[in-house]
């Protein structure tokens, strides 16, 4: 067995610049992470000692006593036969940190981010949270104090879902009898949102528009466009994307959300946008100016630096104000409409599951629907 303390799992740190300590502990192929229980800054860790620089933070030294502490204990235990514990089952944190790991070794970086936001959130929450103090009431407090930091009811569901699956590894082990599983008849409120899209006419109107005299307008147009005629790539990837993963007529990446890789044609039009860009940057398709040091929150503020100018783009070429997400949409919307299966669909958006594109069409379905009734029998505007 190998023990070490270690800043962080996958070199991950948040928004402010601090990730957890942990104490990795290897057994054969096995590896898990015991979490310390305190966050630092990476300027503030001695990488070499695996220790904190006292002098650069005001508590190291009563942190460092506790990660030898545990370092001394894992090893004691190990060495008079015992097997590494990764705290008290009777804690939720202990099943949510289990399946953090699991996450890690089994599922992409974006989704092991994804469930670690949900830990930190739970965390700032309630610091110690034992399973039988989690109740209809505590889910109920929870979400209210999620809905007064101004997030979507969508993505306050997602969170609560999240904790929802784990608490069913805790009932499925016996931790927790079933019937006083809190979540069993618990409502989460959703919202249906419409899945932004152009029209095939506005994709071609925005493309003949000369923005040539706006060089970021511009870029933010030309990253959209690529986006669509590549099968709707994602804003994150689009960032990623290296001059080495072109072969050819073909783009080969893999999608940084699912992990799944994708081989796609190059269709003259997004070709035209890759030699307009093989003359202005070496390494990247599109220089976009995400710190790699923080990538996940670079990147978030370069969408929302880049989705601006694509909106007033929009404006200018008068269509539609859309996102870069609407790439996929319009994309899928596209390809319906010009009779393409939904199988192929799924392919060529990268979906692993044919769910998920049915959702996409389904929400196409509805809205259209929707906008048939109440052409027939919605309420007549006042002259």
């Amino acid at each position: 067995m190998k023990i070490k303390p270690v800043l962080s799992i996958n070199n991950y740190f948040s928004s402010d610049g601090t990730a957890p300590i942990f104490i990795r502990v290897n057994e054969g192929k096995k590896k898990r992470f015991i979490p310390v229980g305190a966050k630092i800054k990476k300027e503030q860790w001695d990488a070499k000692q695996c220790r904190i620089k006292i002098d650069k933070h005001p508590n190291g030294q009563p942190i460092n006593l506790k990660i030898i502490e545990l370092c001394n204990s894992l090893e004691k235990n190990f060495l008079t036969g015992g097997t590494v514990e990764l705290g008290n089952k009777e804690d939720f944190y202990w099943w949510f940190q289990e399946r953090l790991n699991y996450s890690k070794d089994k599922h992409s970086l974006y989704n092991w981010k994804k469930l670690n936001t949900v830990f930190e959130k739970l965390k700032k929450f309630s610091p110690v949270l034992p399973v039988k103090k989690i109740d209809n009431k505590f889910i109920q407090d929870f979400e209210a104090s999620l809905t007064k930091e101004n997030l979507h009811v969508n993505y306050i569901a997602d969170i609560l879902k999240r904790i929802k699956f784990i608490m069913k590894l805790v009932v499925d082990s016996g931790q927790m009898e079933y019937h006083k599983n809190p979540f069993l008849n618990y409502k989460f409120t959703t919202k249906r949102t419409e899945k932004k899209r152009n029209s095939i006419d506005e994709i071609l109107q925005l493309e003949k528009y000369n923005f040539s005299k706006f060089p970021t307008p511009q870029l933010a147009v030309d990253m959209f466009l690529f986006s669509f005629y590549c099968a709707g790539i994602r804003f994150g990837d689009l960032c990623r994307l290296k001059f080495s993963m072109l072969q050819g007529d073909r783009l080969k990446y893999t999608m940084h959300k699912s992990n799944n890789e994708r081989n796609i044609k190059l269709m003259p039009q997004a070709l035209k946008i890759i030699d307009r860009y093989r003359k202005k940057n070496k390494e990247f398709l599109f220089d976009t100016k995400v710190d790699w040091s923080n990538e996940d929150y670079s990147i978030g503020v370069r969408n929302s630096f880049y989705r601006k100018n694509l909106h007033w783009a929009c404006k200018r070429a008068e269509i539609s104000e859309v996102g870069y997400h609407s790439s996929r949409n319009s994309f899928a919307d596209y390809a319906h409409k010009k009779g393409i299966d939904i199988y192929s669909i799924k392919e060529m958006l990268g979906h692993s599951k044919i769910s998920t594109t049915e959702i996409y069409m389904k929400a196409f379905h509805e809205e259209e629907t929707d906008k048939a009734m109440n052409k027939l029998f919605g309420q007549k505007k006042s002259k």
